[in-house]
């Protein structure tokens, strides 16, 4: 099994826009519900 840690693939923009389509994101992630250690 392969482990992958979220910022080999992931970009934290700590930045915040009430409309992430118009400011050019096309996708984002929430993390503030995931507890860590704990990614099923």
């Amino acid at each position: 099994m392969t482990h992958v840690k979220l910022s080999d693939i992931l970009h934290l923009n700590t930045s915040r826009t009430p409309d992430p389509l118009a400011a050019g994101i096309e996708r984002f992630m929430g993390l503030e519900h995931i507890e860590p250690e704990n990614l099923p």
